[in-house]
């Protein structure tokens, strides 16, 4: 009995020497994914954001099926290629939010693995490839910080395009409704 009770005693040393092995490291990819889910998080409202927006400034010119219907010739077709242009500027919001809701979604699932590492360092006992998951989880952070920096761009470039053709749409509309009155 003395012999297992040594043995036990000996096996749960070392397994906690080897979980402190693993400490700094997973308390450093931690810190960063909570900086990094804050990053992402906002990202997703600024996009949310961007969206209302766009949907806004078209829906406060009152371009709707009564209003083209008044319109003949070439007038008409000047207010759909504008409301065309428009729409189309807008695309690129359409396409970053898609991409993001999916990102996402990998998101979740690699932090329910950050969740286990830190759980699993709180009760001293890990399993599997430490260093790999660690090292796979910061590969993913710097892969995921670029694709944000990449969207970012994206979304501004969006943002000045549909500003362009807002002002263009504008112009095209301002006329017609001088006309009405």
């Amino acid at each position: 009995m003395k012999k297992l009770f040594f043995l036990s005693l000996i096996i749960s040393v070392f397994a906690c020497k080897n979980v402190e092995q693993y400490k700094a490291g997973i308390e450093e990819i931690g810190t960063k994914w909570e900086a990094a889910t804050a990053s992402v998080n906002e990202f997703s409202t600024m996009v949310e954001g961007s969206k209302a927006a766009f949907t806004a400034a078209f829906d406060s010119l009152k371009i709707d099926s009564t209003y083209m219907s008044k319109l003949k010739g070439a007038d008409l077709d000047k207010v759909k290629m504008a409301v065309e242009a428009y729409q189309a500027s807008g695309a690129g919001l359409d396409e970053v939010a898609g991409q993001l809701a999916e990102f996402k979604s990998g998101w979740e699932a690699k932090a329910g693995e950050i969740t286990t590492l830190k759980d699993g360092l709180a009760a001293g006992k890990l399993e599997g490839d430490i260093t790999g998951k660690i090292a796979e989880l910061t590969n993913f952070l710097a892969t995921s910080e670029t694709q944000l920096t990449t969207w970012k761009d994206a979304i501004a470039k969006t943002s000045e395009g549909s500003t362009a053709a807002l002002e263009a749409l504008k112009a095209a509309v301002m006329p017609m409704t001088a006309k009405k009155k």
